[in-house]
């Protein structure tokens, strides 16, 4: 009788424990993976949802919530590229509006705004019109349009006066519409030796359709080595517009000392990648650096074409250029650079490699042209901006890869403080040198003073 009385209490004491561990086990293996992942989307916990969510989605294709939760995922956690495809293949489901803001959210973040555009203006007053109105005036001012982007920003701060995005959105554009007047001066020496001195004011206002800007510059500069010198005196006229096809830019300009030169230089926007195509004729003995060129009165004729394409893998930026100088010598130049999209310290640094060659017809006397260079390089950039600063910077490296070409190094860094809403102030410091035979170092200093009218 006691022996039974002691199983009975033993039995009624192991009862009242929490059940073991493995029967939980064996509850969640029981509980659908598509649930348990829905359930990660909704703690946030985004990189287990990006690892489970294509076996289940394998399993259940037309899981609209699934997909969902996976887009949103993939754009949340830096992945924006590869949420795209996602949220494509669910614009035409129930869940269509979501889709199309998520999608339009993972071209924009990724520099494919000119695409988003289009979806963000389909949402326009729906239910997702806030959103959607944002996303737009963002796109619209990340692609030049600044003038487009405000109303949007203003009637978004109308409808919600505590709309902190809408703020900063106006603050960034009427940087960009208002009148300004840029106060330069830039100090630059190499081991040549040569040295340069330059001074420029530049005046930019648009007219009433804010769409034409017009840049007025005056600009003296003095350069100077150990047995000679000289200056130049420009004026120059800028005129640019945004609303015509191809979006032309051109700009005038004379320089009276020391010879007397027209100037010119015209940019057309080719398409929205974007694809410039520019030419013009240019003072061949400033852009050389070189005092005998610019004594001689050098001019070049240049045309060129740069192009930058975007894909998940990263950024393919290029340039081509071709400059025929006045004495007969013809110097071109390319470059190739790739920014892939992995980020491996913060989402505003970036790392790059790329190509660069130049090849010259002839070697002339007055200015460094090397019959033939090619260099390869690796180098990591970044860029922070707040309503006060803004902050950018490169590191560079470089190794020769034919010609007379060398190793080199090149930095330099830019530091724009916003004082109030009407000044603000900039410094720019950079500095590269190379080694071996074709020992070379240069540096230089630039300070801006930037006034903005009403």
């Amino acid at each position: 009788m006691k022996r039974v009385c002691l199983t009975a209490l033993l039995m009624l004491g192991l009862s009242s424990l929490p059940a073991p561990s493995w029967s939980a086990t064996l509850e969640d293996q029981d509980w659908p993976l598509s649930s348990r992942i829905l359930d990660s989307f909704s703690a946030g916990n985004y990189a287990r949802v990006i690892d489970d969510a294509p076996r289940a989605l394998a399993a259940e294709p037309d899981n609209e919530e699934l997909r969902m939760a996976y887009a949103n995922s993939l754009l949340w956690h830096g992945q924006a590229w590869q949420s795209s495809e996602q949220f494509r293949r669910l614009l035409a489901t129930s869940l269509e509006p979501q889709a199309r803001l998520g999608l339009a959210n993972s071209l924009a973040w990724t520099g494919r705004v000119f695409e988003s555009i289009q979806h963000y203006e389909k949402l326009l007053a729906t239910p997702l019109d806030k959103p959607a109105r944002l996303g737009l005036a963002n796109a619209l001012r990340w692609s030049g349009r600044a003038d487009l982007a405000l109303p949007h920003y203003r009637r978004l701060l109308s409808e919600d006066p505590g709309n902190l995005d809408a703020m900063r959105g106006i603050v960034y554009c009427e940087r960009v519409l208002r009148p300004s007047t840029v106060v330069g001066f830039e100090n630059l020496h190499d081991s040549s030796p040569m040295r340069r001195a330059e001074l420029q004011v530049k005046h930019t206002f648009r007219d009433d359709s804010r769409t034409r800007i017009f840049s007025l510059i005056r600009s003296a500069d003095r350069d100077k080595s150990s047995t000679m010198s000289s200056t130049q005196d420009a004026a120059t006229l800028e005129v640019e517009d945004l609303a015509l096809p191809m979006a032309p830019r051109l700009s005038v300009g004379r320089e009276y000392f020391p010879s007397e030169l027209t100037l010119w230089d015209l940019r057309l926007k080719l398409s929205e990648a974007p694809v410039y195509l520019y030419g013009g004729k240019e003072n061949w003995g400033k852009t050389a650096f070189n005092i005998p060129a610019l004594q001689a009165a050098l001019t070049a004729d240049r045309l060129g074409l740069s192009a930058t394409f975007l894909s998940a893998a990263g950024d393919l930026s290029g340039s081509i250029n071709t400059h025929h100088v006045s004495d007969g010598n013809r110097i071109s130049d390319a470059d190739l650079k790739l920014t892939p999209s992995w980020r491996p310290f913060t989402p505003e640094i970036q790392i790059y490699t790329g190509i660069a060659a130049r090849r010259a017809t002839v070697r002339a006397a007055e200015y460094w042209s090397p019959l033939h260079y090619s260099v390869a390089y690796v180098g990591i950039k970044g860029e922070w901006e707040t309503l006060d600063w803004n902050l950018s910077g490169f590191v560079s490296i470089g190794a020769r890869l034919a010609g007379e070409a060398s190793d080199y190094w090149s930095t330099g860094m830019t530091a724009k403080r916003w004082l109030n809403h009407d000044w603000a102030i900039a410094l720019r410091l950079v500095a590269q040198s190379s080694a071996g035979a074709g020992s070379y170092n240069s540096n230089g200093l630039s300070v801006q003073l930037e006034k903005l009218w009403r």
